[in-house]
């Protein structure tokens, strides 16, 4: 009936669709990330006990979030 219409709502729907494909690859590449901090924090490359959740913190990562995934990796093993 309105072929207009039609035209705008698929554009929309193709639009959305591209959106939260970015958003699930943003959400994987920050999991990535965490993973990545998390095994180099086992590693010792962020310091000792005492300086790692300073220097995490400093570096902008959420220090809580990447020490639970470590200590989950650290299970793993």
């Amino acid at each position: 009936m309105f072929k207009w219409l039609d035209k705008l709502l698929d554009k929309i729907e193709a639009s959305n669709e591209t959106y939260v494909g970015i958003a699930i690859s943003d959400k994987k590449r920050r999991e990535e990330d965490i993973e990545r901090t998390a095994r180099e924090m086992l590693e010792g490359k962020w310091g000792n006990k005492q300086t790692v959740r300073h220097n995490l913190t400093q570096a902008g990562y959420n220090y809580f979030e990447i020490a639970k995934k470590a200590k989950e990796l650290e299970g793993k093993k």
